[in-house]
């Protein structure tokens, strides 16, 4: 990945020292180092003299210490990972002592994190409401690719922190685009695609640790965009492997593969006039175990049941159900998933002649068969964005709002307030020529080491 960053490691030592309450640290020739794939990961390590209860811990100027998670430290050699520290950042490291007995500190020592991956544009943090944002919401981990249509460039994997800073990056393989970031369903791994649009037999899902540990792979040829894991590690995707009209195809973790809907049938039996069905995301839903399946060519989303295939439902172009109010109809949609309330929630044009994105809300009233709008943002802000986009529900009622094209993301509360917004700029301050897919709050990033 990025070995050359090796070469920027370094390693400092301290030994140890007596405390002013007349304890003396347990700890002895502590060192740092970067990890020389991933230069914002620290590796810490030193000789523990004696049994503890401890944890790591590290500084940036002019900011608390931030933990690592506490573990007992028995007499030997110990190492541990700093996780969350920006690139280019000089940093302090101690290791010190929980509660229960006397209170240690170690000696400290300082590194500096290493540079990003060569091209990949910064984030730029434009507003940061820490007291109205999702408390849940620590990281942001996202997909940015370079698109100049009709072609794609660069791909990488990043995390950003609430200061809207670059923590952690990781560039696609080449030839590969990431559109579809996912946290694993346990919480312990992070998911990527690997997207081969000019091979798409060797599209693949990966599942990995922070520091590139790849702890399973799943062969999803001819994916497009949007797949999903299920609890028991099975993969769904769309797959355009027969052409320009998607099936949904199951790979479970036997490696039995089973091919679940087909937009082709469903096209038809709708009368369609296109010429092809292609889709922009997948959520499952573990309620009713069904998918909501979102098509950009027909403006349609559908509702598949797992175990039979069947469509339950349809809204939009390839549907009978209605909108209120009628100019409330999506149009282009992406993103789409259900809320704990029950409403669909989506990213969409705001109208068929505008590019201005917008996240809608919508209230099903299956009797009426109508779509109705409970809340929406956006409308009359400017914000365009040609392709892409998404719109998710956080836990603590806040949405979380990725504009694709124009690479931003924002969290807005339901009165309607940005609360926190990063943007991608280029030197003169307009949006950078690259795209955000899909993105996502992380809590902590320690789960996510080995």
């Amino acid at each position: 990945m990025h070995a050359a960053l090796s070469l920027m490691s370094v390693a400092l030592f301290g030994c140890t020292s007596p405390q002013a309450d007349g304890a003396t640290s347990p700890v002895a020739d502590l060192a740092v180092r970067l990890h020389p794939d991933f230069p914002t990961l620290i590796e810490v390590s030193w000789e523990q003299l004696d049994d503890a209860e401890g944890h790591v811990e590290y500084a940036v100027e002019g900011e608390d210490w931030q933990a690592a998670p506490s573990s007992t430290l028995s007499a030997g050699p110990q190492e541990r990972r700093v996780a969350g520290v920006p690139f280019e950042t000089p940093v302090t490291v101690r290791v010190v002592s929980d509660g229960g007995g006397a209170a240690w500190e170690s000696a400290e020592v300082a590194i500096t994190t290493g540079s990003p991956p060569a091209d990949l544009p910064l984030p730029t943090l434009l507003v940061a409401d820490d007291g109205r944002a999702e408390p849940t919401g620590r990281f942001l981990y996202a997909s940015l690719f370079q698109y100049s249509p009709p072609l794609y460039g660069a791909s990488w994997l990043i995390i950003v922190d609430r200061r809207g800073r670059l923590v952690w990056a990781m560039e696609s393989p080449l030839d590969a685009q990431t559109f579809y970031v996912r946290q694993s369903r346990d919480g312990t791994a992070l998911m990527w695609d690997e997207t081969r649009l000019f091979d798409p037999e060797a599209s693949q899902v990966h599942r990995m640790k922070l520091d590139g540990t790849e702890e399973a792979t799943w062969p999803t040829p001819a994916i497009l965009h949007a797949w999903t894991e299920l609890p028991d590690e099975s993969i769904v995707w769309g797959s355009y492997a027969d052409g320009t009209f998607e099936k949904l195809v199951e790979l479970s973790a036997d490696g039995s593969r089973r091919e679940l809907w087909d937009c082709r049938e469903f096209e038809e039996a709708h009368g369609s006039p296109h010429t092809g069905c292609l889709s922009n995301s997948l959520y499952w839903d573990a309620a009713t175990d069904s998918f909501l399946y979102s098509f950009f060519t027909s403006m349609t989303v559908v509702q598949v049941d797992h175990q039979t295939g069947e469509t339950l439902e349809s809204w939009g172009q390839l549907s009978d159900w209605t909108f209120d109010p009628p100019e409330s109809q999506f149009d282009w949609q992406h993103g789409v998933t259900w809320t704990d309330r029950g409403t669909m929630l989506l990213s969409t044009h705001v109208s068929p002649e505008s590019d201005e994105v917008v996240v809608r809300e919508y209230e099903l009233d299956s009797d009426a068969r109508v779509l109705r709008q409970v809340w929406s943002f956006g409308e009359g802000e400017g914000i365009t964005a040609e392709n892409y986009g998404e719109a998710r529900r956080l836990p603590g009622g806040n949405t979380l709002q990725n504009t694709g094209t124009t690479p931003r993301v924002r969290e807005i509360s339901p009165e309607g307030d940005v609360v926190w917004d990063v943007a991608w700029l280029d030197d003169a301050g307009r949006p950078a020529d690259v795209v955000i897919g899909r993105s996502i709050w992380l809590a902590d990033l320690y789960a996510f080491l080995p």
